[in-house]
């Protein structure tokens, strides 16, 4: 026990050196210790009674203090050791509330973060999470599509599942008369960026990219379907984190 508390007081005192850090940049950094504590020590952590979790707390807790007022270290220390210090004791807050957090279970007006992949039938990746903040929203507050919605309710933190959304569900199948005629003159822009006005091409707008399907004289007909209509979606979705109606405390 003696050397799990070691490891935890040394990674405490650890300092990284480098750039001052934007808030945005800071809230990166926790995230990124984080999971650095969930690699390395996260099982040994869960591994310490409850009452050497709450002493390491207020240790890290008088350790915060003593780094913001410290007239030896430069800025950029003390925000990297308060971010470090921050995660490690949101981690042991995490471990306190494990019982209440394994109970806890999404619910409609709960606020839940997940990590989640899209990808196509072929495994192609259309979007990811991974490697970014989780993606956060209010169940049946109609920010997403209605079938994420269904299947999280009652599902718990840390919890997987995969889903499939079949074309109907979301962007509708086909429609072969969705399309749009427009001028080989509005679309010199493309010309200017070595795009060739010929069948097949596709060309990249704001919305989504629309392949040409057919030329006309001085006229391009393009393919208006969005780019997904008629694929099957597959969902590869962790909950990892679920806000209680009214609460301030995340989990």
């Amino acid at each position: 026990m003696k050397k799990i508390i070691l490891l935890v007081l040394i990674l405490i005192v650890s300092l990284n050196t480098g750039f001052a850090y934007t808030q945005s940049e800071l809230d990166n950094k926790k995230l990124g210790y984080t999971r650095m504590i969930q690699e390395k020590i996260w099982d040994k952590i869960d591994a310490l009674p409850d009452n050497s979790k709450k002493k390491l707390i207020t240790l890290i807790n008088k350790r915060i203090s003593k780094t913001i007022n410290s007239e030896s270290l430069s800025d950029t220390k003390k925000l990297n050791s308060v971010a470090l210090l921050e995660s490690l004791k949101d981690v042991l807050d995490f471990k306190l509330n494990v019982q209440f957090i394994e109970k806890l279970v999404a619910q409609n007006g709960y606020t839940v973060s997940v990590d989640y992949t899209l990808t196509l039938e072929d495994w192609t990746v259309i979007d990811t999470s991974i490697g970014r903040v989780p993606f956060t929203f209010v169940i049946w507050e109609w920010q997403v599509i209605e079938w994420w919605e269904t299947w999280l309710i009652w599902r718990k933190t840390w919890e997987k599942f995969n889903l499939i959304v079949a074309p109907e569900q979301w962007y509708g199948l086909r429609d072969e008369e969705k399309t749009h005629i427009i001028p080989k003159t509005q679309l010199k822009v493309f010309e200017d960026n070595w795009f060739e006005l010929v069948v097949w091409t596709e060309l990249p707008t704001q919305f989504w990219t629309f392949p040409i399907i057919w030329l006309e004289w001085d006229d391009v007909i393009l393919d208006v379907n969005h780019h997904l209509a008629w694929k099957t979606l597959f969902f590869d979705i962790e909950v990892k984190r679920i806000e209680e109606i009214n609460s301030t405390q995340n989990y």
